[in-house]
């Protein structure tokens, strides 16, 4: 649909600099900034997320699109302006590779549609998987 969360059109650069480099969910800013917080949290964020959403959807299927993360991290240029207004607003604390690299993976998650309603599915009852009753959040 080229229209993102925000209104505007897909992937626009102008409201980081507008809004002093505060990040919108649900858009590559706001991902972005989740990437740092997984870099700072986690040991291994690629592995350690995946490893999570394989539990909530309960399936061990679901992985990373290798050709897709391939073609973003050589074309994906304006992420890494994105990253680096994040850094100069203080909106990131880690190395923009180092962000920008587990990003790219994280971006590009396939899952089948039913994966995915069980695993959003179980954060709209408190965090507990409606399979197994177990307190994930």
């Amino acid at each position: 649909m080229d229209v993102e969360p925000s209104g505007n059109a897909s992937n626009p650069l102008s409201p980081l600099e507008v809004e002093n480099g505060t990040p919108r969910p649900l858009i590559n800013s706001g991902a972005i900034v989740v990437s740092d917080i997984l870099c700072r949290k986690l040991k291994s964020p690629k592995k350690e997320l995946l490893k999570f959403i394989r539990k909530v959807a309960n399936s061990s299927s679901i992985d990373y699109c290798p050709h897709i993360v391939k073609s973003e991290k050589e074309t994906g240029f304006r992420n890494y302006v994105r990253a680096t207004y994040l850094k100069f607003f203080d909106n990131i604390e880690n190395d923009i590779n180092e962000v920008i690299e587990p990003y790219f993976d994280l971006c590009y998650i396939t899952m089948t549609c039913i994966e995915l309603s069980i695993a959003f599915g179980n954060l709209r009852i408190n965090g507990k998987p409606f399979l197994t009753q177990n307190q994930i959040l």
